[in-house]
């Protein structure tokens, strides 16, 4: 079976499927799909009894993990369900040597289906931006990495796609998604992550020093205090010298009215090294969200050799927001500058139009009220995010007073 078939599957699948129930739905399917090939027939033959729960309850317990073995099925699936799903398991047990990447595919499939038909209203990590997080974090075979709201686990499954030998834990405070998150990564590669359903900030007091790297991408949050909150989790969990790839909202990097953005920011820059800060256009979540966000990077401690920050920014170079091949020519630029600049290369003059990356000097944001967005990074003013406001502000105003004219002339008969 191939994505192509697969897709076929999806509409009668989701049909009628609630929002409320799609992750419990998507871990019960590919627990199904992924089940032992000696449990298949008896699988197929509760599905055909109309045993659901039953057939999930089989395939949970050969994994030997508590987040499946101890869940409780869905019990409200439609009959659309039973036939299809007892389909795909008749054509695996036709297949028994189907590689587990093609069940991740499927997966994967499945999962973004579900979120253009907003089933599924968490936010998503596009595989080809996790897969540059990954990169820029340069992870090697045995080092620890840790997801603290790892969602679904599309960051932890980049990672282990690039560096196989790298020792996963994902935290994520949402029971089902969890289950849907250890489904995944067990799926693409035989081996589990270790993925926890509980609270990150509960479990950090205990786990200082214990990571050599970070992933995330936390929750976005009004006053960004969500956002600083993680950060200050990340640097207590990291080892000493660890390193983190985090995106945060555009305004955590430049607001001068949010104190604990401020603080968190002062606090990278004079005890921590920031390494690199990537701005992202706001098309590249689409179709979940538009926002403007960046990616950092950044080590916890001082550095002894103390570099420029790296600065960049990625474009969207084609027609079709969201879409992968739309943004990976201008990844492509950045991962290689990033290389350049990891070693030690001096960035394009200020007279070369366009650079594709530039340095600023850790002082030099400090002084300039630590502010560090991508668009500027070089010489920002404390009061940057506040003059910003006021011009937006003062273009609305005249865009309004152009339209009420109008209206007087064409609608009232006077100026």
């Amino acid at each position: 079976m191939n994505r192509e078939q697969f897709e076929q599957y999806a509409g009668p699948l989701l049909e009628g499927l609630a929002f409320r129930d799609a992750w419990a739905f998507l871990t019960d399917l590919f627990l199904l799909c992924s089940g032992p090939q000696n449990s298949l027939e008896r699988m197929r033959a509760l599905l055909r009894e109309r045993r659901w729960d039953l057939a999930v309850r089989e395939a949970a317990e050969s994994t030997g993990m508590a987040l499946f073995t101890d869940r409780q099925p869905l019990t409200n699936v439609s009959a659309d369900c039973f036939e299809i799903t007892e389909h795909i398991l008749n054509e695996r047990s036709k297949s028994p040597g189907m590689p587990p990447e093609a069940l991740s595919d499927l997966l994967d499939c499945l999962l973004w289906k579900m979120v253009q038909r907003r089933l599924i209203r968490d936010f998503i990590t596009p595989a080809f931006l996790a897969d540059m997080m990954v990169q820029m974090l340069e992870p090697w075979p045995d080092c620890s990495i840790l997801d603290p709201a790892c969602g679904s686990g599309g960051l932890l499954l980049a990672a282990k796609k690039r560096c196989p030998g790298s020792l996963l834990t994902g935290i994520e405070i949402n029971r089902s998604i969890a289950a849907a998150a250890a489904l995944r990564l067990l799926i693409n590669g035989g081996t589990a992550a270790d993925v926890q359903a509980e609270d990150f900030f509960r479990l950090a007091a205990g786990m200082e020093d214990r990571w050599d790297m970070v992933l995330s991408n936390p929750p976005y949050d009004h006053d960004l205090s969500d956002t600083a909150h993680f950060i200050g989790g990340f640097l207590k969990v990291l080892k000493p010298g660890g390193r983190c790839a985090v995106l945060v909202p555009e305004g955590f990097l430049s607001s001068t009215v949010r104190a604990k953005a401020n603080a968190v920011r002062r606090i990278l820059l004079q005890y921590h090294t920031l390494e690199a800060v990537v701005s992202l256009p706001p098309e590249i979540y689409a179709p979940q969200i538009v926002s403007h966000s960046s990616l950092l990077v950044f080590r916890k401690g001082r550095d002894e050799i103390r570099r420029d920050v790296f600065f960049s920014r990625v474009f969207r170079e084609e027609e079709n927001p969201g879409e992968a091949g739309a943004y990976l020519p201008s990844i492509g630029r950045v991962l290689d500058a990033w290389k350049n600049w990891s070693a030690g290369e001096l960035p394009p003059g200020p007279e070369e139009p366009g650079p594709v990356w530039w340095t600023v000097s850790h002082e030099a944001l400090a002084q300039g009220g630590s502010i560090f967005p991508a668009e500027g990074g070089r010489s920002a003013s404390p009061y940057a995010a506040i003059e910003h406001q006021g011009e937006a502000l003062r273009q609305a105003e005249e865009r309004q007073s152009a339209l009420e004219s109008l209206l007087r002339r064409y609608i009232g008969g006077t100026e």
